[in-house]
């Protein structure tokens, strides 16, 4: 144990003064018995209290090596060889203190320093540029002016009409989303996954299932035979509630759940259980349930008598006339696995006269494409399916192939 009287005042005397002991490396500041101060100074960390010109310390924690230009140069960082030396003053000028650090370990101290100042400016900069990105994609990107455009109804709703070919009536019509964004068209393809992965799609869902209502609901009263369908995403069916808000949107317009159609794709077969419990809720309220673009996806006939599907769409991929007659004929299976569960089956992409040829020779009555009628307006849809439209059909042809099939 070593201790130091240490007088505090220009006006201090025996009893007023207060004593430092130190052990080890802990400093005990003691007046008059009452602890004022304990210090547990770093062991590589050294302090001393010199007397001006004298090298040997009245108080010290360990030797000091020190130059004269530390004492010197008061308040000054002095770097020796082998240690680096700071000395400030103290309240009686014949005193001075010093403190020091061994070369090493002050260059430790800096880098250690260095680095957490480089963590730092990367972790601000990179906070900043996570605010901008925010930012950025609240105000600036695709989702928010998705978003946007639900808001301000900027959407479009388009109709395909769906046609008897036997006869070239219009018997129903698909409903199609359309965005125009600063005069270019996004596709579906672009925004309906953005909707799915980002929380949008229920809500475009049933703003889609409101706008078709406004728009066909009182042609729909008093044409009992005709329908429309609307896509409906495997992801909104896994939200909550939707398959009941669907239909209190549709019940609010007195349209009768025969005269609409949800179609859903084959990636619902991944949807899970409550996705399926919502479909078949849709399904027990008298709504019907159209399998799109079959064969494309997760084709299972385990599936098809699993859900309650009633109309199999073909994917246009299958319907080329290159396909079509072609020695697989891969369409032909498809529409005899959809005949053979009696359900009503629909082909897609028609573009030309030959193709409706076989499809007829095949069974397939109902058909969609730009052979018959682009997507259109509502009104022009509204008009289109008061009139109806004829399209010949060369019967000694299609006689002729149904006898082939037979």
């Amino acid at each position: 144990v070593r201790t130091y009287w240490f007088n505090a005042g220009q006006d201090t005397n025996f009893n007023t003064g207060e004593v430092i002991i130190r052990e080890k490396r802990v400093h005990l500041r003691i007046n008059k018995g009452i602890l004022l101060d304990a210090l547990a100074l770093d062991e590589r960390l050294a302090f001393g209290l010199f007397e001006r010109g004298s090298p040997e310390a009245l108080l010290s924690s360990q030797k000091i090596e020190y130059s004269h230009e530390a004492v010197t140069n008061i308040e000054t960082i002095v770097h020796g060889v082998d240690a680096v030396v700071y000395a400030y003053p103290v309240k009686w000028a014949e005193l001075v203190a010093l403190i020091a650090v061994s070369a090493d370990y002050y260059k430790k101290v800096w880098v250690g320093l260095f680095f957490l100042c480089c963590v730092g400016v990367v972790v601000i900069i990179g906070l900043v540029l996570y605010f901008i990105k925010r930012v950025y994609l609240l105000k600036f990107s695709l989702q928010a002016k998705l978003r946007s455009a639900l808001r301000g109804s900027q959407l479009q709703m388009l109709y395909q009409p769906i046609v008897d070919m036997r006869t070239g009536q219009i018997v129903g019509a698909e409903a199609l989303m359309r965005w125009h964004l600063d005069d270019r068209e996004i596709s579906p393809a672009e925004f309906i996954p953005l909707a799915e992965n980002n929380g949008l799609i229920t809500d475009l869902t049933l703003w889609c299932c409101e706008q078709v209502a406004k728009d066909l609901s009182v042609f729909l009263a008093y044409s009992e035979e005709k329908y429309v369908s609307i896509n409906l995403s495997s992801v909104a069916l896994a939200s909550s509630d939707i398959a009941r808000r669907l239909h209190l949107i549709l019940s609010r317009y007195a349209i009768r759940p025969s005269q609409f159609v949800f179609e859903i794709t084959e990636s619902f077969t991944v949807a899970g259980e409550f996705a399926e419990s919502q479909l078949f809720y849709l399904r027990e309220m008298g709504y019907r349930i159209a399998l799109d673009d079959f064969g494309t996806g997760n084709s299972n006939l385990i599936y098809l008598e699993q859900l309650p599907v009633d109309i199999i769409k073909i994917d246009k991929y299958f319907v080329t006339p290159d396909k079509m007659y072609s020695s697989d004929a891969m369409w032909w299976h498809i529409i005899s696995i959809a005949r053979s569960l009696d359900m009503t089956i629909i082909a897609e992409g028609i573009e030309g006269s030959d193709q409706v040829e076989p499809l007829l020779s095949a069974g397939v009555r109902y058909a969609q494409g730009y052979y018959y009628y682009k997507p259109t307006t509502a009104e022009a849809v509204l008009k289109l399916m008061g009139r109806g439209r004829q399209f010949s059909v060369d019967r000694n042809s299609l006689e002729s192939r149904l006898a082939c099939k037979s």
